[in-house]
């Protein structure tokens, strides 16, 4: 049962950012995302944590345990093998400092659309508002960190005008359908 929960979590998951790749332009990003979470390596350790911790269809993780347990194993492979994953483009040189390199346009836009199609996957779809409590957190090339807060803000704004559009067309069929009532 516990795989059968996470299995459809993840297609529900991997649909809201397959309509989010679409809208950014990148559609293959959307269909070829998260198919790693697919493998042993990554499945059973994800479905053991999400039968664990899923609280009213919300994906919570534990720190407590966290680095001993076989998902932050299954979580670490999984950034390494997908590049829409900010970790990705983290390089330890010599010196053992870290330096981040940019990501390019399509993961940058992949890795928005993860965090939108996570949001809505989970019931919270305010990703600018979990951008801006999780991005100190966060490792970011200071030119993806600027493509990131502007593609989010542009986000921001089309949505209000989407759903001020959308309010306006259903109280103007609302009226029409008042009228015809007499």
């Amino acid at each position: 049962m516990k795989y059968l929960m996470f299995f459809n979590y993840l297609i529900r998951h991997k649909w809201h950012v397959f309509i989010e790749c679409c809208r950014y332009g990148v559609p293959w990003r959307g269909i070829s995302h998260d198919m790693s979470k697919f493998l042993p390596d990554e499945f059973i350790a994800y479905a053991n944590h999400y039968r664990a911790n899923h609280i009213s269809s919300q994906l919570i993780i534990d720190p407590i345990g966290f680095e001993s347990s076989p998902y932050y194993y299954a979580w670490l492979i999984h950034q390494k093998r997908n590049p829409h994953h900010w970790q990705w483009w983290i390089l330890y040189g010599k010196d053992s400092h870290p330096r981040v390199i940019p990501m390019p346009e399509k993961y940058l836009k992949e890795m928005v659309a993860d965090w939108r199609g996570a949001g809505r996957a989970q019931g919270q779809p305010d990703t600018l508002a979990w951008y801006q409590a999780n991005k100190n957190k966060m490792m970011l090339h200071e030119s993806t960190r600027m493509k990131v807060e502007q593609l989010l803000q542009h986000d921001r704004i089309v949505n209000s005008q989407y759903n001020r559009g959308t309010a306006t067309v259903v109280n103007s069929l609302n009226l029409k359908a008042a009228d015809n009532v007499n």
